[in-house]
């Protein structure tokens, strides 16, 4: 029984075999029968169970020999008429043991969850085989598969070979067990990007749901091009500007692809790269300068005063959508024009001029900006 003696054995000299402990030493005569049987279900002090398989498995049945390089018979019943050749040689009945071994994952964060392919069938980790008789085959292989957020592929088994797919012969209630290597997933990032134009570029996304995700490595793309790395940012932050290039129309000028890369902290890896398009252009200082002065361009004509009621001095705001002919007077309350503070053209844009009453009297005056064939007036309070 796999190196171990003891257990029980049948025999009997020209007579059917009785149960006896094993080892047993016989006493037979030339040309006698010596009837032999062999028994199944025996226990071993350790615990292990054994079994004559004369029917139980296909492969590496029992057998009766001197060693285990004989075979005398497969059968568990084994008849032979002694000779004297056989004078103190030891007749032995090769049992297996049945065992249970066990096939299970291992990753680096996430214990031994998941699923692993025994004999061809999915199976989830870990698995407990069904019986296996000593000296048969069962065959194991990874699952490729994502848990919380990571993506695991096969890395090797507990004795460091790298074969995938493996046929073990089975000697014991032995555990197998495949480690893997975790990359983080892109599923569900969801890379979205602002939508104002002339704007930089702002690329959004959403965390990964591990959180040993800890930031993320922004790569961009122009026109296909050579990844770049532009910068990185935290978990939690889930955005990043791009100084270098603003949002533009779609299909117009270059083709920008972002990807914000998860990192894997535990295990130091990376996403596979997954790039997301936009469109928009690199521009020189001085057309940021246009954009820029573009965008603070107001949409409206409209005029305020602060303070009001004012003591004596107050600031005229106005605000200009196009290029126009400003006029800015104030009367009092009677309709006399007491000063002319602007009279000329002007750009788009947002203006200011002082206005100061201290030669006035106190009351209230009305001031009156005029804007091409635009005009509003509004009052103010002089409080001395």
């Amino acid at each position: 029984m796999k190196g171990y003696s003891g257990g029980t054995i049948g025999y009997g000299i020209d007579a059917p075999p009785t149960p006896h402990s094993s080892p047993a030493v016989i006493t037979a005569y030339e040309n006698q029968t010596l009837n032999l049987e062999a028994y199944d279900n025996q226990v071993h002090i350790n615990g292990k169970e054994f079994v004559f398989l004369d029917d139980e498995a296909n492969d590496n049945e029992s057998k009766w020999g001197y060693t285990t390089d004989d075979n005398f018979s497969k059968n568990k019943n084994y008849s032979r008429v002694l000779k004297s050749s056989d004078n103190g040689l030891t007749l032995k009945a090769f049992l297996r043991q049945k065992c249970y071994p066990t096939f299970q994952n291992s990753f680096i964060d996430n214990g031994q969850a998941g699923e692993i392919f025994v004999n061809n069938t999915l199976r989830t980790s870990p698995y407990n085989s069904d019986l296996v008789y000593e000296g048969n085959t069962i065959t194991a292989s990874s699952s490729t598969q994502i848990i919380n957020g990571i993506n695991f592929s096969f890395s090797r088994w507990e004795d460091n070979l790298t074969t995938n797919y493996r046929t073990f012969t089975i000697a014991d209630n032995e555990t197998h067990t495949i480690y893997y290597t975790g990359n983080p997933s892109n599923y569900n990032r969801d890379v979205t990007f602002g939508t104002n134009l002339w704007d930089p570029i702002k690329v959004e996304w959403v965390d990964n749901v591990n959180t040993n995700v800890t930031y993320y490595q922004i790569w961009r793309k122009i026109n296909g091009g050579t990844p770049v790395l532009v910068g990185s940012v935290n978990r939690g932050v889930q955005q990043f500007i791009d100084p270098d290039y603003y949002l533009a129309n779609w299909k117009q000028f270059d083709r920008v692809e972002y990807d914000p890369r998860p990192y894997y902290s535990i295990e130091g890896t990376s996403a596979t790269p997954l790039f997301v398009e936009i469109y928009g252009i690199q521009l020189k200082e001085s057309e940021e300068n246009q954009i820029t002065e573009k965008k603070n361009i107001p949409t409206e004509f409209t005029i305020t005063n602060y303070p009001n009621p004012f003591n004596p001095t107050t600031t005229i705001n106005y605000q200009l959508p196009i290029t126009s002919n400003v006029v800015i007077k104030v009367f009092d309350i009677t309709g006399k024009e007491v000063a002319v503070l602007v009279n000329e053209k002007k750009e788009a844009g947002y203006y200011n001029i002082n206005f100061d009453g201290g030669n006035l009297s106190s009351g209230i005056y009305i001031y009156s900006v005029q804007a091409n064939e635009n005009r509003i007036s509004k009052k103010m309070l002089l409080v001395k």
